[in-house]
């Protein structure tokens, strides 16, 4: 009997891993988003990053693109992504996907969490007219996307890149980006 029980569950589960719907990672299906700058596309030189913050050379992660599936993703030089607009709440797996490829991680400066255990998030909330496109859009964890806008901070895209602008109590009066999911953009001190 024991047998039969554990038969049963390996069959059930070999059919439910072929009707390809299984739930989803953090909205989207498991796979690799690869993100790249043009200028190092264009050299063949330089890094390629994850969206869990792992690298790979050029070459690999071209190698990458052409074998599997990957989301190869061109970013200009500050880090932007071309806009994607929709007039849906929920951002599309596209969308979403160019959301993660940018911010990597949660927006909020100084947060750690990842583009996976976080949420998408509106810099303009939805139910204040914010549209649900790329200009409007930022990866917060969940405590960053429904209490930071509570405590007064507020999100704004600069140079299609989001910041966030810390409350009037806050001695830092400037917009503040998290550059934790993006070392590679912090320039060593000389």
């Amino acid at each position: 009997m024991p047998q039969r029980i554990h038969d049963a569950f390996e069959e059930a589960g070999r059919r439910l891993l072929a009707t390809g719907e299984l739930p989803d990672h953090a909205g989207l299906p498991c796979q690799l988003t690869v993100t790249v700058s043009l200028t190092d596309l264009e050299r063949r030189a330089g890094r390629a990053t994850t969206h869990h913050g792992g690298t790979l050379s050029i070459t690999e992660a071209l190698k990458l693109a052409s074998d599997g599936h990957v989301l190869p993703t061109i970013l200009n030089d500050c880090g932007g992504i071309l806009a994607y607009g929709t007039g849906r709440r929920l951002a599309s797996t596209g969308l979403r996907k160019a959301v993660f490829a940018r911010d990597r991680g949660c927006t909020f400066p100084g947060c750690p969490r990842t583009a996976a255990q976080a949420e998408i998030h509106h810099a303009t909330d939805w139910a204040h007219g914010g549209r649900t496109d790329l200009n409007n859009l930022a990866i917060a964890c969940g405590y960053h996307n429904n209490f930071a806008p509570k405590q007064g901070w507020k999100t704004l895209m600069l140079e299609g890149i989001p910041h966030w602008q810390p409350p009037p109590w806050h001695p830092v009066k400037k917009p503040l980006r998290n550059y934790l999911h993006h070392p590679e953009l912090l320039r060593p001190l000389t």
